[in-house]
């Protein structure tokens, strides 16, 4: 057994083996203060090693914490990293790493790695980080904002994102500001998600055209009110290097929230896109679920430090769930329990700081 300065080793190619295991293992070692050496970094993906999306984070949590790493070289297939002190709040910009050609992070995944570190600390975080804000794949602003920020909020993590500067890909300088409040986090009973509250959706948009922005809102209405539902719609435009249009819808319930999002493209037509993003919300709505998988891989790790028991019910148990868990288990005796199989609906139950005896 290894000693308790002995750092954890952890293989990064192991299940989802992608940059959310390596997020995952900083946040725990920092919230646990325990060091770790991970090898295979994204062992599991096509582009192995560390990319300037890690780089950006690890430098972020090294400064919030004094932390020891090893060298970090892009595409380095092993990172060692010791923080040295809880962390503190951060009050200045998230530092940026670029490699050529220019390419940004996403912003957004930062943001959501950060925040419940920052929430940990004893004083207000107030950051800005550049880079991506709309994704094809990845976070997007409007979904962190309203979906992601919203379940958190029920866990009493306060996170409030604002966008200086909107970017539709990697090659685009966005921004994002971003303030945390320190503070104990709760636990979640989400075991079934009660009666539907309000649904929304936004078009953000940078530089598009009023009669583009029209069709998708019409579209995505006519659409949802075929489902005798409805939806209230807000329109935003943000500044951006270049042209662009992203819509995100979601659905509240009493203990519950998921949603849906997609990027605009110029070979697509806005019915296309108001159609997917209706047709994946509105399947998620018929699970039954309380969250959607993406609220549920990051409602895990707040868990863990709440006070009481969290439980909620997902739709889709993905590998990058399970990644998380397992993740979480290498540091930390923490009993979380997952009915289900990958590729299926399921629970999950963890137990609070109070229920851990």
């Amino acid at each position: 057994m290894a000693k308790a300065s002995d750092p954890i080793q952890i293989d990064g190619s192991h299940l989802e083996g992608s940059g959310s295991l390596l997020r995952t293992a900083l946040m725990v070692s920092v919230l646990t203060q325990q060091p770790f050496e991970l090898t295979h970094v994204r062992g599991a993906t096509d582009f192995p090693g560390l990319d300037v999306e890690d780089i950006s984070v690890i430098l972020a949590m090294r400064e919030m914490t004094a932390a020891k790493t090893s060298p970090l070289d892009l595409r380095a297939h092993t990172l060692k990293f010791e923080p040295t002190k809880p962390a503190r709040a951060l009050r200045s910009a998230v530092p940026m790493m670029l490699n050529e050609p220019r390419r940004y992070p996403n912003a957004l995944v930062l943001a959501s790695t950060l925040a419940p570190v920052m929430a940990t600390s004893q004083s207000y975080s107030e950051t800005e980080i550049e880079g991506e804000t709309f994704a094809r794949n990845s976070m997007s602003y409007d979904y962190f904002r309203e979906v992601i920020a919203f379940a958190w909020r029920k866990m009493n993590l306060f996170c409030e994102p604002s966008i200086t500067r909107a970017a539709y890909s990697r090659d685009q300088r966005g921004g994002v500001a971003m303030t945390v409040e320190p503070g104990p986090i709760n636990g979640l009973k989400w075991g079934e998600r009660g009666q539907p509250t309000l649904m929304r959706a936004v078009i953000t948009s940078s530089s598009i055209g009023e009669t583009v922005i029209a069709r998708i809102s019409s579209h995505l209405q006519r659409v949802v009110q075929s489902a005798r539902k409805s939806i209230d719609i807000d329109i935003r435009k943000v500044p951006g290097d270049v042209p662009g249009v992203f819509l995100t819808a979601w659905q509240q319930y009493e203990r519950g929230i998921g949603g849906a999002t997609m990027m605009g493209t110029r070979s697509m037509r806005s019915e296309t896109m108001a159609q997917s993003v209706a047709d994946e919300l509105l399947t998620w709505m018929n699970s039954d679920a309380s969250v959607d998988p993406i609220v549920a891989e990051h409602l895990v790790l707040p868990a863990t430090l709440a006070h009481g028991d969290t439980e909620f019910t997902v739709s889709n148990i993905t590998k990058r769930l399970l990644t998380t868990v397992w993740v979480i288990k290498q540091f930390s005796p923490a009993r979380i329990t997952v009915q289900g199989a990958e590729g299926e609906p399921g629970m999950i139950h963890i137990r609070g700081k109070e229920s851990v005896g």
